[in-house]
This record gives C-alpha cells, structure tokens and sequence, in this order.
C-alpha cells in the first residue's frame, strides 16, 4: 500500500514538473501611449500562447486610461485597438532573444469643432468648419526584436524595440459652416510633413517605430 502511495506521489510530482517546464499559456499586462486624437496613456491586457519551444502568439487589447493632453474643441472620443503579434524564438529555448511581426487595427472617431481640414494630399486650399464628425482608424504593422526574462516560476518579463508602418484613412462628416480658403505652405520633400494625420481627408502612411515591455504570467 505504502508502495502504491509513495508510486502515484512520485507520478504527480513528474506531471507538476514537466507542467512547469512547458507552460504554454501565459497572461500578458503592458502600458501604451495612444493618439484618440488627444494624447492617453492605456493599458494593454492579453494572452500569449505557446505551441512550441520557438513560436508563440500573443493577443492583446488597448483600453486608454489616462488623458495627458486635452483639447476642448475635440470630443465624443471613441477608441478600441485589437493587436496580433507572431513570435519566433532564435533557438529552441523559449526565453531566447526573438523576432516577430506585429499588426493592430485602432477604430477611433471624434468630433471637431472650430478647426479646418485638407481635401486629399492636396495643401493650396483648406476647408475651415464649425462642426464635423471624424472617422480616422489607424492600421499598424511593425517588425520586432524582443527577449523574455524569467522573474521567478510564473512571472517573466518581456523587452522590445521595433519599427514599421502606419496606414491612417480619415473620411470627415456632418460638417457645419464650411468655408475653403486659399492655404500656401512650403512644401518640403526631405521630411514628412508634422501635422497630425487626421487632418487630411486621404489614405496617409507614416512611419511607425515601437518599444516597450510586457509583464507575464504564466500557468
């Protein structure tokens, strides 16, 4: 009896420890600044998963937190960002440095009082408003470099640094009071234009550059 017992503990005691050296889920938690067009901190909760030792997935939303600046003509702001990341491991240990590719969708729209925007890419006249509604969602795709760092037997922590692109479609609606203006502006072709994308009417890409950490806990 005391055989069998000492047997099936022995047993549970191998799972238990094979369990905890190939844990494939894990709860991720990290911050992020996001543009709603006002500047906010968020935070971003996911999951990552494991299906071996050199790939893993990780799933994450943005919820904003925290405004850092404010402008009284924008309001009825309303964001949401979904975020995909596929990781490759450089070798067969799973806390090795890594390269992944990483693509999120952010839908925001606004409204605008009080300021003027361009039609197209086009910058000889603007289009001066009361009021209008604005639909600006922001596509993004990065390509990374990161490492994970064990924190103890669940907790590890995640460093990145990355670069990309970012594609912003802004389509402007019930406007009030429109006015177009004549607008002259040097136009410089060695560096891109500073304004905020949201105010030209067109498909506009930009480049993107990303780095952070990411806290995990895995089970």
């Amino acid at each position: 009896m005391l055989k069998k017992i000492l047997s099936i503990s022995l047993c549970v005691q191998c799972f238990i420890v094979l369990h905890a050296q190939d844990r494939k889920w894990a709860i991720t938690l990290s911050p992020a600044m996001v543009q709603i067009p006002e500047l906010y901190m968020a935070i971003q909760p996911g999951m990552q998963y494991r299906p071996n030792s050199r790939v893993a997935i990780v799933v994450e939303v943005c919820i904003p937190a925290l405004a850092i600046a404010r402008n009284p003509s924008i309001t009825d702001q309303k964001y949401s960002r979904l975020k995909g990341e596929l990781k490759y491991n450089l070798n067969s240990r799973s806390r090795s440095s890594y390269i992944s590719i990483e693509s999120s969708y952010a839908f925001r729209e606004f409204t605008v009082e009080n300021n003027a925007y361009f039609s197209g890419k086009n910058v000889d006249s603007v289009f001066s408003f009361q009021r209008a509604s604005v639909s600006s969602p922001i596509w993004i795709t990065n390509l990374k470099i990161g490492r994970e760092y064990k924190l103890g037997p669940h907790f590890g922590l995640d460093i990145f640094a990355g670069m990309g692109f970012r594609n912003i479609s802004t389509q402007y609606s019930d406007l009030k009071e429109v006015t177009r203006e004549a607008y002259f502006r040097p136009n410089c072709n060695v560096f891109p234009s500073s304004d905020p994308a949201w105010w030209y009417e067109a498909n506009i890409y930009r480049f993107n550059a990303t780095f952070g950490f990411r806290l995990m806990y895995q089970f």
